[in-house]
């Protein structure tokens, strides 16, 4: 589709999507409403906008057992004249036996905070995503959440679940020269044990 704005400034969206899902009881609401939000905001230009845009939304599915899907969506726009596209990745998780999305909280012990109990679990497979051995200009404290922000890390905002591993996106918007998702950790799920609901709860 294309927009056009009181100054005939055009703005192109083209999108990919599981239009299979968009009618499922637990999946459909959600992407439904996704969408509707990434078309109102990428294919209707603001009348202060001066330069044309295009946005692209494409996707990826995965699974995990027994009946849980994962939809990883990618964001990307750029403005006539900017010096580099912009991106996102948006996630959605959803338990279709219990028909509901999941938080990354669903997936760990009641009352276990993510933010503060997956970093030291996490922390050797984000060492070795961002192979922080050969690249000295980073610290593990970026990429995992802070009071006031959350770095690289987004606070955990983006993340899906992939077989037997959890797999954290990091960033999940563009920050400056790094795009989005340009780390992500594959955390297996044994490796949370210990927090995780299904596991020992020793937390």
């Amino acid at each position: 589709m294309t927009g056009t704005n009181s100054k005939n400034i055009t703005a192109k969206v083209e999108a990919a999507y599981p239009a299979d899902l968009l009618q499922d009881p637990t999946a459909g609401p959600a992407l439904q409403q996704f969408l509707t939000d990434f078309f109102t905001k990428f294919g209707h230009p603001n009348d202060n906008l001066t330069q044309n845009s295009a946005a692209s939304l494409g996707y990826k599915t995965y699974k995990h057992a027994p009946n849980t899907l994962s939809v990883v969506f990618t964001e990307e726009w750029f403005v006539t004249g900017t010096p580099h596209p912009n991106d996102a990745i948006v996630t959605f998780t959803f338990d279709q036996t219990v028909q509901r999305q999941l938080t990354l909280g669903d997936l760990l012990c009641p009352g276990v905070d993510p933010l503060t109990a997956l970093p030291p679990l996490v922390r050797p497979y984000v060492e070795q995503a961002v192979a922080l051995d050969k690249n000295s200009q980073f610290t593990i404290s970026q990429f995992e959440p802070q009071p006031g922000h959350g770095g690289y890390s987004d606070d955990y905002k983006a993340w899906y679940l992939d077989g037997d591993g959890l797999i954290l996106v990091m960033p999940a918007e563009r920050a400056g020269p790094v795009h989005a998702g340009a780390w992500q950790p594959h955390i297996p799920l044994s490796a949370l044990e210990t927090i995780r609901r299904g596991g020992t709860c020793a937390a």
